[in-house]
């Protein structure tokens, strides 16, 4: 019979048959004979998205045969509606400005260029398409022919527009 602790992520398991043993191991890590810990970790196992999480919980469910308490219930929730951590920035194109000390004694002196895009680090330089193009037309200016055919978007998985604030421009 396997046993969910009421107050802590734990399980225990006099005894398990292999197909329950197999289960909990999925599920959880094995802490000592009988004992398992249901982490944030094992709990996410290879999920890459909110549904095959979804999924993993609804197997965990079908294959642990034991009621589910409410602070594992809580667990659950806590896992499906945390919002994403990472969200892709669809607007900028990313560039690393070439490997020439004269390039990047320009871009750190010239008024123009030092006001473009987002300066990261290794010399990288996030642009929304209007600084590409302003970009562009300053080192032609200068004498630098710029060879990229981009799309007037950037391109992305997903073009729908994120409402965040810019970044603070970074000086090198």
């Amino acid at each position: 019979e396997v046993r969910l602790h009421p107050q802590r992520m734990v399980a225990s398991c006099s005894d398990p048959d292999p197909v329950t043993a197999t289960a909990l191991e999925e599920f959880m890590e094995r802490l000592a004979p009988g004992i398992y810990r249901m982490t944030a970790d094992s709990l996410l196992g290879n999920c890459a998205d909110k549904e095959q999480l979804a999924a993993r919980i609804e197997a965990f469910r079908e294959r642990i045969p034991a009621e589910i308490p409410p602070n594992w219930e809580a667990f659950f929730k806590e896992h499906l509606e945390v919002p994403a951590p990472l969200e892709s920035q669809n607007a900028y194109f990313l560039y690393r400005i070439a490997d020439s000390e004269r390039l990047r004694r320009l871009f750190s002196t010239d008024p123009v260029l030092r006001g473009i895009g987002i300066k990261a680090e290794g010399w990288r330089l996030a642009l929304t398409p209007e600084e590409h193009r302003k970009l562009r037309n300053r080192l032609r200016q200068l004498g630098y022919l710029v060879e990229t055919d981009r799309p007037s978007t950037p391109r992305t998985e997903s073009r729908k527009k994120s409402p965040r604030k810019r970044p603070r421009r970074r000086r090198w």
